[in-house]
């Protein structure tokens, strides 16, 4: 999943697979959770990038390969989970003390804004709750007692609207109490909050005068308006029964829709998911280069990747001595990296590689042809 541009969100109770779990980046101050999922062989469980300041990650399971959660930016100021009770997250080096890296995946790295971490008491020993692989900017903050709530948390009384309070408030039916709470303010975000609002009570046309009384807007927040007002005429159409295939087929609209989606703005988000919901196609505008530090490629791969990897093949993998390279003479360029990134062996043309000075663990093959495609590759070496 991947999460980007001032969206608000809870991801729960998913088992994750492939090369990443979950990415926020750049969501600002949305209060977004991950809680309660399985990460399972993921390269990296949870990625962060830039500022995601309302982001917390509590009770999920991991078991990765490189890390379980890699955090660039910043995140809340404080990691825990319910009712101020401990993060709980199960990490993959289940509260083993040993060197780091690359005998056992990171807990949580990353270069970001220092944050506490909240985590069990530990008296009776480490366990898998235990953030032990984690950076020096992870302050790990141990709970000796059970923290009791003793806040009044009834929507009545709150002064502050956030995204945790507007989600529940809507699905609990306070309407009316969210609507006094929003409709003074000029937020653009709490202008947003207020459509979602007119839309789960059905009042179209409030919705519609909303949206064109909105005024000195940039670009991203004019395509918002004009996606918003697409969608509002689709759900007012299939409220009627009017909503047809040749509707949703629409060329010129989708057409509209789709250069939107393609835009590098944080509401383009919303675009891609319109269009996909007129046409089940996904647009991807995604830029995947700040994920260069774990390589992740293969999203884009297509027939002549495939054929290139039946060219060029490396073995045995596992491997505790030499590692073959077969068709080497097709590489322009390759580097065996680190679970950190770093280039441990830089390939020069040989035709085998003698890996007894690289250390026990995981590594990641990445090769480029001499038509440019490239791939990647997981290593394993044992000895």
């Amino acid at each position: 999943i991947y999460m980007d541009g001032s969206s608000n969100y809870r991801i729960h109770e998913n088992k994750f697979e492939g090369e990443l779990g979950v990415e926020s980046r750049s969501n600002g101050t949305f209060l977004n959770s991950v809680f309660s999922n399985e990460f399972l062989s993921n390269r990296v469980g949870l990625i962060t990038q830039e500022e995601n300041s309302g982001y917390n990650f509590y009770e999920n399971c991991f078991s990765s390969l490189s890390g379980d959660v890699l955090i660039l930016g910043q995140i809340k100021s404080e990691i825990r989970g319910e009712n101020a009770n401990p993060a709980n997250n199960c990490f993959t080096h289940m509260g083993q003390i040993s060197s780091f890296p690359p005998n056992v995946p990171f807990d949580i790295a990353g270069n970001h804004v220092p944050f506490e971490y909240f985590e069990p008491d530990n008296s009776s020993g480490l366990d898998c709750r235990d953030a032990f692989q984690a950076g020096p900017d992870v302050i790990r903050t141990f709970s000796l007692e059970q923290f009791e709530n003793n806040c009044d948390n009834s929507i009545e009384n709150i002064e502050n609207l956030d995204d945790s309070d507007f989600q529940d408030s809507l699905e609990n039916g306070n309407f009316d109490i969210v609507e006094r709470l929003l409709i003074d303010s000029d937020s653009f975000e709490d202008k947003q909050k207020l459509f979602r609002l007119k839309l789960t009570q059905g009042d179209f046309d409030a919705g519609r005068y909303l949206l064109n009384s909105l005024a000195d807007l940039n670009e991203g927040q004019l395509d918002w308006i004009q996606i918003s007002l697409i969608y509002l005429d689709m759900l007012e159409q299939y409220n009627e029964q009017e909503l047809n295939a040749d509707e949703l087929n629409a060329d010129e609209l989708n057409e509209t829709i789709s250069k939107i989606a393609m835009k590098d703005h944080s509401y383009s988000g919303y675009a891609q998911s319109l269009y996909f919901l007129r046409t089940n196609t996904f647009v991807d505008n995604l830029d995947l280069s700040f994920l260069n530090r774990f390589y992740v490629e293969e999203r884009r791969l297509d027939k002549k990747m495939q054929n290139y990897t039946k060219k060029i093949q490396f073995y045995p993998n596992p491997t505790s001595n030499i590692l073959i390279v077969e068709n080497g003479s097709e590489i322009r360029e390759m580097n065996i990296y680190n679970s950190l990134g770093e280039s441990v062996f830089t390939f020069n043309g040989e035709s085998s590689i003698d890996t007894k000075r690289i250390s026990n663990g995981i590594y990641w093959i990445r090769f480029e042809n001499l038509n440019g495609i490239q791939m990647v590759e997981k290593l394993i070496i044992t000895k």
